[in-house]
Order: structure tokens, then C-alpha cells, then sequence
């Protein structure tokens, strides 16, 4: 029930009943209704208005532990008193009870059976409280945008009042309510390009209070040609023995698309100084070099040096973006990144590397899952971010016990990006598996050596904190994980000769240790040939 506009109200007058809030809330009672209005709402029957029940609404304040009835109550102008049962917010008055240009004073009573409580009394002339018909909006226009509605104020023998409009941009975005009034017509200005918008009107008819809002009225804004340039990044890591290359760039929204993408047009520089141009449509859908959802397209390509991409549509396109891509492995020239990381959120800080720096260029935030190759579009995400930032926070779906392998650029506005720093995060960490590969590979009389195969990346559940090696309880040594994916070597010394042992190797992340990987051997004595077994 909409709320009456007190500015359309011939009087009320507010009587003050002594407070016994307090009083009876101690005792159990209900708390006096608050907030009373009425108004007399418009109907009409195949166009006829009809005569409708005064509908009064109030607040009755906070709920109370007892069930509370309550009373309308209405008190005409010979004084005599009629009451009618509501529910616990509102009650009609029947229209027969009342006549067109009354005088009437109503007050609400709550009551259990610890007491009762009642509202101040209003009083209003039921001349003043008739609401408005609801208009109906009935046309639009593009170039300006407008709307047109119509209003029913003639059909209640009443002259024309003033309108409000609101309007929004659908979906997602609150009302903007006109202040100013207007009767037919509406004109919107700045409107955004290829976008929804979704109007209502209510109006008030010359001594009747304001309609409802009327039913929404959705409008599609024309299209226009898109603005600004691509988000355009790549990942050349996908395989080391190639030197392919997944280029990726985020889909522009509506509103700076300008209207509907039909493709993009793609220049790519290879290694042996030719140029391509690719025209990837999205209309197309039997193309296969263009693979797109509705955030990201990605496409790949090898041999490539450079790329530049525009989005176009069919008013024009987009300013194209270049993207230069690394030909040599980039090596960290900043500190450490921190990371912190959820299911849904990734934080990133750090703190500026040191040099000079072009003060248009911009820092790239990048993350990937360990070990996913074929699909670059998943489990990759990244956010570009002025220079003056040294934090960041990106979004996505984080998988429990999986690395995460973060890395922040500076990216020149030419496009050509630096390698900052890289770290490794996981949401929660897990116990790492077996080693993959232990071996002993030299034996001599006191002394043996090992070798094995780190776990990789993909596989470790956690951060490696250390491997650990040993022969037995007491001789136990603790090596520090910093050879990344290479082979691990280890000699074991002070052994005795002619003996055979059990030597043994896992893994330990914070969540703690692997299970071991074994391999038995005998040391070499005198004249004896050694003899190894792994396991």
C-alpha cells in the first residue's frame, strides 16, 4: 500500500494519548500502533470507476509475545463510533459508511490480554484522500529517448495534476527518482548506448493524493560505435617445447560495446617478420580460431612476437590494443608477493620496484592454475591496475589443496610487459604425496649418494616447507626445498661398510608429512660388489 502525500491532506490533527508504552510492555500488553494513514484507492469496472473501501494502514511497532487483536475505529461527525476488525497492520471502511465530502477521525486499538494500547487519532474530509488512477505508459521514442503515458484524471472528474517519473538501467541498478513534475511526456538525457531501461510514472490528479506507480515500461537504447581499447593479455607457458601462445582479451560490456559484437580483428607479428590478420567473427559459429564466453576469448597462435586486437560492431570499432610477447624467459627483479586466498577471493600485495618507471605504465595481476594446459580460459584471470597501486584483489573459483601461480607485470603503454615478482598460493594446503622417484646411484664403503624427482607443481597439495632423508630414527636430515621442478641430489655419509640399509624420503607441507618412498642398499666392504634395491 503506497503511503499517502500529506501535501494533498485537508488536516490532520494528531491527538496525544498518555504514554503507556512502558507501562504495559512490563505487564505483557502491545505497543500503540503507529504511523495511521488512509486513502481511498481508485478502481474501475470496464471503465466506470467504482466506489471503493477506505483502506487504512499503520505501523504496530515492535512484535510482542502475546497475540494482539486490532480495531479500527471511526468516529463520524454526529460523533457516533463504528469499529472494524484487521489484520495487524491495516483495515477497510466499507465506501457505504461514508459519503463523498466527510469529515472522519479514526484511531487504531491494539489490545491482548494484558492490556491494550491505541494510536494518536487523524482526521481527514474524504474529498482529500481519493488517490489518483495509475497512468499507463504508452509509447516511446528513440532519438531523443522518451516516453508518453496517459493519464486518467478525466475519468475522476478531476483536472490534470503533476507527474513523477523514475528510471533505471536494467538489471542491477537502483531507481533515480525525477524530482522535477511532468504531465505526458518524458525526455532522458545521457543515455547510454545499447542498454535497457525501465521507466514508471505516478501521477496526481488536482485534489486527489498520488497514484501507484504504473506497470514498467522497458526501452532498448540504439547502439552506437564502442569506445576505449581491449583488455588484451596472453599466456605463453602453456607448453615449453612450443612457443604457442594463448592471447586472451576480456569482452567489453554492453553499455561500452556501443551494440553487439559481431567479431574481432586480430594482427599478429611472428618471429619470421610476417603479419597476419585474422578476422575472428562471433556470428560465425563454425569458426574454430576463436574461442569465446561472456567475459573472456581467447585464441591461439604461435611464433608471435606481437598482437594488436580490436572488437568491431555495426557502427564501427574499437581503438586497437597492442600486446608485445616476451621472447625470453623473464626472471623476478622485485620482492616477494603476500598472498591470502579463499574460495572466491584472491589478495595480492607488494611493494613498488625500484627504478625508473614510465609514469603511464600499469601493473598486470595475473594468476593461473598449476599444470592446466589446454584450457587456458579456465583457471586464469587477471587485473590491470594503476601504477600508484600496490595491491590488488581478484575473483574466481579457488579449488581446495591446488596451486595458484600468481605474477605481477608493469606494462608499458606500448605494450611491452616486465616480469615483477611470482609466488605461489593455495586456499588450503594438504598433505603432500609419495615422491615420485628415489633412487640410490652411488654407493661406496661409508658413504652413498641419492637422487630423486621433486613432486611437481601441480601435484603437491601445499608449499614443499622441505624434503626429509633418513636412515633410520636418529639420522634424519631436513633440506630445504629450493630447486623447484629439478632433480634432488644427497650424499649420506658415516656408514659402515659390508652393511645393508633402509634409506627413506617425503615431502612436508604445513599440513605435514607425505608418506615415504624407500630404497635399500648395501655399502661397499672388501672385495664385495654393492647391491641396490628401491622400492
Amino acid at each position: 500500500m503506497a503511503r499517502l502525500d500529506n501535501g494533498w491532506l485537508l488536516s490532520i490533527f494528531l491527538v496525544i494519548v498518555p504514554n503507556t508504552k512502558g507501562y504495559l510492555a512490563q505487564q505483557g500488553g502491545p505497543p500503540p500502533p503507529t504511523r495511521l494513514e488512509c486513502c481511498i484507492p481508485y478502481e474501475e469496472d470496464s471503465g466506470v470507476m467504482v466506489r471503493s473501501p477506505i483502506q487504512c494502514v499503520w505501523d504496530p511497532g515492535p512484535p510482542s509475545k502475546t497475540p494482539s487483536i486490532y480495531t479500527l475505529h471511526l468516529e463520524s461527525a454526529d460523533n457516533s463510533v463504528q469499529k472494524f476488525n484487521g489484520s495487524s497492520t491495516n483495515a477497510h471502511i466499507p465506501p457505504t459508511l461514508v459519503s463523498s465530502h466527510s469529515e472522519l477521525t479514526v484511531w487504531v486499538e491494539a489490545k491482548n490480554q494484558h492490556g491494550s494500547a491505541s494510536s494518536p487519532r487523524s482526521t481527514f474530509n474524504t474529498a482529500k484522500i481519493m488517490k489518483s488512477a495509475t497512468p499507463n505508459i504508452t509509447q516511446h521514442t528513440l532519438a531523443p529517448l522518451e516516453i508518453y503515458w496517459e493519464s486518467k484524471c478525466s475519468k475522476q472528474g478531476l483536472s490534470e495534476g503533476e507527474c513523477k517519473v523514475r528510471h533505471r538501467v536494467f538489471p542491477g541498478v537502483s531507481w533515480a527518482e525525477v524530482e522535477e513534475g511532468f504531465q505526458v511526456v518524458y525526455c532522458l538525457e545521457n543515455v547510454l548506448p545499447y542498454s535497457w531501461y525501465e521507466f514508471q510514472v505516478r501521477c496526481s490528479c488536482l485534489g486527489s493524493s498520488l497514484s501507484d506507480w504504473s506497470k514498467v515500461y522497458k526501452v532498448e537504447s540504439p547502439g552506437a560505435a564502442p569506445v576505449g581499447m581491449l583488455d588484451v593479455w596472453s599466456d605463453c607457458q602453456l607448453s615449453p617445447q612450443s612457443a604457442e601462445c594463448a592471447l586472451m582479451w576480456k569482452t567489453p560490456p554492453g553499455w561500452n560495446a556501443g551494440s553487439e559484437i559481431l567479431g574481432y580483428v586480430v594482427t599478429l607479428s611472428r618471429l619470421n617478420g610476417t603479419v597476419t590478420l585474422v578476422n575472428a567473427s562471433t556470428v560465425d559459429k563454425a569458426s574454430d580460431q576463436l574461442t569465446c564466453d561472456k567475459k573472456l576469448c581467447h585464441l591461439m597462435a604461435k611464433n608471435v612476437t606481437a598482437v594488436n586486437v580490436s572488437a568491431y560492431t555495426a557502427y564501427g570499432a574499437t581503438t586497437p590494443a597492442c600486446l608485445r610477447i616476451p621472447l625470453t624467459a623473464q626472471c623476478n627483479r622485485g620482492e616477494a608477493l603476500q598472498l591470502s586466498m579463499s574460495a572466491e577471493r584472491l589478495l595480492v600485495s607488494w611493494n613498488p620496484p625500484t627504478g625508473f618507471i614510465n609514469n603511464q605504465s600499469k601493473y598486470v595481476v595475473q594468476y593461473k592454475q598449476a599444470g592446466l594446459l589446454k584450457t587456458p580460459a579456465k583457471g586464469f584471470d587477471w587485473i590491470r591496475l594503476d601504477r600508484t597501486q600496490i595491491n590488488a584483489t581478484l575473483t574466481g573459483q579457488f579449488e581446495n589443496y591446488t596451486a595458484y601461480q600468481v605474477a605481477l607485470f608493469l606494462v608499458s603503454p606500448f605494450g611491452a610487459s616486465d616480469h615483477i615478482s611470482s609466488a605461489v598460493g593455495y586456499v588450503h594446503q594438504g598433505i603432500p604425496p609419495k615422491v615420485p622417484s628415489f633412487e640410490v646411484v652411488k654407493v661406496k664403503a661409508n658413504s652413498v649418494n641419492v637422487i630423486w624427482k621433486p613432486i611437481l607443481l601441480p601435484q603437491r597439495r601445499g608449499v614443499i616447507v622441505c624434503y626429509q632423508i633418513g636412515l633410520d630414527s636418529q639420522r634424519v636430515h631436513n633440506l630445504s626445498e629450493h630447486q623447484g621442478d629439478k632433480d634432488g641430489s644427497f650424499w649420506l655419509d658415516y656408514l659402515n661398510p659390508s652393511q645393508n640399509y633402509e634409506v627413506w624420503i617425503r615431502a612436508i607441507t604445513v599440513a605435514g608429512p607425505g608418506p615415504k618412498s624407500t630404497a635399500t642398499f648395501k655399502t661397499e666392504g672388501f672385495g664385495t660388489v654393492p647391491v641396490t634395491d628401491t622400492s
